[in-house]
């Protein structure tokens, strides 16, 4: 069954749409991410232009990040007070991330910014999460104390078990956030790694946490692209969600059953995946619909 969504100006398989929510809402749960790294290359795809894909793959990560975290409500797998310390500078980044987006928008250059972004930062991501998963296996056990536990104001946090500096949790909060603004993530592929391999949080424990910052700040990024940048398909984003609510459920009946190592090394070929999606996007020969050419006009 076909629809036009007006934003998005694209005539699309209400079906095929939410079956893009159901794989995002699905890898959500597993590892603890939004899924809008995993939405947006989707709806890029079948003709959404970047800036809307990321607004609408910002909605769907609600649905998905909100059942992810009741899903992790019953074995109280989750540190609200971490979450909430790093959604409120993730606020403050994402805020950041959205103008840029909207001052871009305005001269044309947001859509290379959007690609660009997704090539160095998933890049990055994942050559280091391969590089200490590589490390762990040859070196279990880690005596020396990491950068981060030497800074200063050290706050308790008791259900992770872990005293972690503000500075850190503001610093990561507000990258996560200009991710978000930008890139339509839910920065959980970076948040979940850090956290348990520099951190040593428990997966139990990172992956509800996550979930719930991550909602946090998506909520706010998708208020301000209603109301501030008007580049929200609320009907797409809808189909998205629902899509994403039932793949999510999905996920955590399917992620009990695979070992926590296994994840971070699957979440870092995924993500080299859509990578490698964005580099082709940017060096692909341009269709005839995007050519255009001058022409002189003669005005006597």
């Amino acid at each position: 069954m076909n629809i036009y969504f007006p934003i998005a100006e694209i005539n699309a398989n209400i079906y095929f749409i939410a079956g893009i929510g159901m794989i995002a809402g699905f890898l959500s749960n597993i590892f603890g991410i939004g899924g809008g790294f995993i939405a947006t290359p989707f709806l890029i795809a079948i003709g959404v232009p970047p800036y809307i894909a990321t607004a609408c793959a910002t909605q769907q990560i609600i649905g998905s990040s909100l059942m992810g975290v009741l899903t992790k409500l019953k074995p109280i797998s989750l540190d609200c007070k971490l979450a909430i310390i790093m959604a409120v500078f993730g606020i403050m980044g994402s805020y950041v991330g959205v103008i840029i987006v909207q001052k871009l928008k305005t001269i044309g250059q947001v859509d290379i910014l959007i690609s660009l972004s997704y090539v160095i930062v998933m890049t990055a991501t994942a050559f280091s999460i391969l590089l200490r998963f590589a490390l762990n296996g040859k070196k279990k056990k880690h005596t020396k104390q990491s950068f981060v536990e030497t800074l200063p104001w050290q706050v308790d946090f008791p259900h992770s078990g872990k005293k972690i500096s503000i500075i850190f949790l503001g610093f990561l909060g507000f990258l996560v956030g200009i991710l978000t603004g930008i890139m339509g993530i839910g920065g959980g592929f970076i948040v979940v790694p850090i956290m348990t391999y520099t951190i040593g949080i428990k997966k139990n424990v990172i992956i509800g946490t996550s979930l719930l910052q991550i909602f946090i700040i998506t909520l706010f990024v998708t208020a301000m692209n209603i109301f501030k940048t008007e580049s929200l398909d609320l009907l797409l984003g809808i189909d998205l969600i629902v899509g994403g609510v039932l793949g999510s459920f999905i996920g955590n009946v399917v992620g009990r059953f695979i070992k926590f190592e296994h994840i971070n090394f699957l979440l870092a070929l995924l993500i080299l995946l859509v990578s490698l999606f964005f580099v082709v996007d940017l060096v692909k020969t341009p269709g005839k619909e995007d050519m255009f050419t001058l022409e002189a006009v003669n005005q006597n």
